[in-house]
C-alpha cells in the first residue's frame, strides 16, 4: 500500500506537468498569417506564414459553416481555392493559427467549430 501512494504521490505531478505542454495560448500567432487574393493562382484567397516558425492555419466561414487547415513553414504560402465571391458567401473567413503540431481547441477541449470562439492550441502528438 505504502509503495502504491509513494509511486502515486511521484507519478502525479509529473504528469500534471506533462499535460501543461500539451496547450499553447491561442490567438499569439494569428498576425503571422497574411490574406491576400493571389493573381498567380486564379485570383483565389492565399494565406502566407510572415513568421519563423512552421504554423498551422485552421479556418472557417464566419457565416456558412465551412472549415480547412493548412500547414505552412516559414515564408511559405498556399491558396486555399476560394474566390472574393466564395469568400464574401461565407460571411468572411476567421482562422485560428497554432504552431505545427497542435490544433485549436475551445475551452470544452472540443475542437475549434465556432467562428470568433477564443481558443487554445492542443497538442496532437506525445
Amino acid at each position: 500500500m505504502k509503495r502504491s501512494l509513494l509511486a502515486a504521490a511521484v507519478t502525479f505531478p509529473a504528469l500534471v506537468a506533462l499535460a501543461a505542454f500539451r496547450y499553447e495560448a491561442g490567438g499569439v500567432l494569428e498576425a503571422c498569417v497574411r490574406q491576400y487574393y493571389d493573381a498567380r493562382m486564379y485570383g483565389w484567397l492565399t494565406l502566407e506564414n510572415t513568421c519563423a516558425d512552421a504554423i498551422s492555419v485552421t479556418y472557417q466561414g464566419k457565416v456558412k459553416p465551412w472549415t480547412g487547415t493548412v500547414d505552412l513553414g516559414p515564408g511559405r504560402h498556399t491558396s486555399i481555392g476560394l474566390s472574393p465571391r466564395e469568400v464574401e458567401d461565407k460571411g468572411g473567413l476567421v482562422v485560428a493559427v497554432c504552431h505545427q503540431g497542435f490544433v485549436p481547441v475551445e475551452s470544452s477541449g472540443n475542437m475549434w467549430r465556432h467562428p470568433g470562439a477564443p481558443y487554445r492550441c492542443r497538442k496532437t502528438a506525445w
